[in-house]
Parts: C-alpha cells; structure tokens; sequence
C-alpha cells in the first residue's frame, strides 16, 4: 500500500530523503500487516475525499465498511472521543486484533494524507 503518490514521495526525497525512507518502511509494515488490503484503500479514499472536500460515496448501513468509516469520520475529528459504540461497530465485524491493526493503520494513513496536502502546498 501507498501511502504518498509518487510526486509527493520524488519532492520528500528531494528535501529530506530520511523521512522518504522512513515513510517506505511504514508502507512495507503496513504491506506486511494483518489487514485486509480493501479496507485500507477504502480508508484511504475516505481520508483523501474529506481532507480535499470531495464527495465520498458511503457504504450501506449496518457494513463492515460503514462501520470503518464511521470510525474513520471520528479518529478524524477527535481520536480522544471515538466512542464505544463506533469501537463496537467494529467488532462486530472484526476481532479485537484486527480492530486494533486497523486503528494503527488509520493512523498511518490519515497523517500520510495530511502530509501529501502539506507537501503539496509547502514544497511546490
């Protein structure tokens, strides 16, 4: 999984080719991880349509999908106050294990998108 587009990572490793490195490390752990690899691309178009202002085509109720997106709107927003009942959504399609994979994974890729917006601006 990539994390960074390919311009976003050519202008990193320009200016600071450590952080490139270290950013292709994350993507192989995550590559390496336990994770279902379309529930990672899902939140990934997530996180890019909301932090862009685009439209995002929601998953139907009561899915495993919407319950990551539910999750995802909230880590967004507030991580401190994603609730227990978005937490159980969650498990009530994943196990604990993957709840938490998933929850580091989110992590990883909603600061990797805010990084491509930043670089985007900052290093242009």
């Amino acid at each position: 999984m990539e994390l960074i587009g390919t311009e976003t990572r050519a202008v990193l490793a320009a200016h600071h080719p450590e952080a490139a490195g270290e950013i292709a490390n994350v993507e192989q752990a995550l590559a390496d991880a336990p994770l279902d690899p379309e529930l990672l691309r899902l939140c990934q178009q997530y996180f890019a349509a909301a932090l862009n202002g685009k439209a995002f085509a929601r998953p139907a109720p009561g899915t495993r999908d919407a319950a990551c997106i539910a999750f995802c709107e909230q880590f967004m927003v507030s991580v401190a106050n994603v609730s227990d009942e978005q937490v159980n959504g969650l498990l009530s399609h994943c196990s604990g294990d993957e709840v938490y994979n998933l929850a580091s994974a989110i992590y990883l890729i909603e600061m990797s998108k805010r990084l491509e917006l930043t670089l985007a601006r900052v290093l242009s």
